[in-house]
């Protein structure tokens, strides 16, 4: 073999070395790129998860306030009759009726929907209302129509009585 095959075989062997070599730092670089990503991913998680910690433990004493403001289903017992005596204090006429109830889950508490009827003067309407928001039940009126009629005003409230 001469000197000049040598020379070829040895620079075609680097060739071929560097060009797989090459391609294989290519495929490293990618990878490398990826995992470096994945970790970018990793760290702004657990960063999330350190956050979240942080607010739940904010969180747990005004969920605690806020699961004792709430009263418990059994409790809505007591609202008909609490709020009965609500009307005849304000000089109203009152009919309710509970309809849909939705559980309360792990993020949100329970409400059952209600509809009431109320009629008498505007004043002692809007009196018997405000007692109905102060009267120690979570409650949310969702709509209010009033109308006048022969003897006075009528309010029919939909609404919904929220608890844990």
């Amino acid at each position: 073999m001469t000197d000049f095959k040598k020379w070829l075989i040895t620079a075609l062997i680097l060739a071929v070395g560097l060009v797989y070599g090459g391609m294989m730092a290519d495929q490293s670089a990618g990878r490398v790129a990826v995992q470096k990503q994945e970790l970018l991913d990793r760290t702004s998680a657990i960063n999330s998860l350190r956050d979240l910690k942080a607010d739940f433990g904010r969180s747990v004493p005004i969920l605690s306030d806020l699961e004792k403001t709430l009263t418990t289903k059994d409790d809505l017992a007591g609202l008909v009759p609490n709020w009965e005596k609500l009307a005849k204090n304000s000089s109203v006429s009152f009919s309710f009726d509970f309809s849909a109830d939705t559980p309360p889950t792990v993020a949100e508490p329970g409400f059952t929907a209600f509809h009431l009827v109320t009629a008498g003067s505007y004043s002692n309407i809007v009196k018997f209302l405000k007692a109905v928001g102060s009267s120690g039940y979570f409650v949310r009126l969702v709509d209010l129509e009033t109308k006048e009629g022969s003897r006075g005003f009528e309010a029919s409230v939909n609404g919904q009585v929220f608890y844990r």
